[in-house]
């Protein structure tokens, strides 16, 4: 995808999931809490593909800085679309229990440590989700996950998560 198809990609993608949350026949009553934390797992795979065919090495200052300019851009878009979706929708069940309810976003308590990895500013305007964030909630309580993706990429044909392509 192009970073500027990101967001109505995700969009639809949480969409989809939101409906799944809502369909979904919980056998086990305890599952049920599923319904209202909305916790999913937006990942990445074939991140090294992405790499090589911007002719960019794993780990080079350069993949770094497009990777925190990519991984920015889609957590915002991802933020973004919940709260869109939680204002149609309602904010989920769980909203009052996380930082979300706060207006507290990932730029406020991720390690800075990060920093040091890469040169790449800030791009998004983070602030102007604070106001709506507080306003209409969340409709996900989490809403990524960066783990190696086995299932998702063999479908697809693509590399697993984030990591380098190995030799076995």
């Amino acid at each position: 995808i192009e970073l500027e198809e990101m967001y109505d990609i995700v969009y639809d993608q949480l969409d989809l999931l939101d409906t799944i949350f809502d369909m979904q026949m919980y056998v086990i009553k305890a599952a049920e809490h599923a319904k209202y934390r909305r916790s999913v797992g937006i990942g990445v795979i074939d991140y090294a593909h992405f790499l090589a065919k911007r002719d960019l090495r794993y780990g080079s200052p350069e993949a770094l800085n497009i990777t925190h300019r990519w991984m920015e851009h889609m957590q915002f878009c991802l933020i973004k679309a919940s709260i869109e979706i939680a204002k149609d929708r309602g904010a989920c069940g769980y909203n009052d229990r996380t930082k979300w309810a706060d207006g507290i976003l990932p730029i406020d308590h991720y390690n800075k440590n990060v920093d040091e990895l890469h040169t790449q500013p800030l791009m998004e305007d983070w602030e102007s989700l604070r106001e709506p964030l507080k306003t209409w909630g969340m409709r996900f309580s989490t809403l990524t996950a960066h783990m190696p993706s086995e299932s998702s990429s063999v479908v697809w044909g693509f590399t697993n998560g984030i990591e380098p392509v190995r030799k076995p």
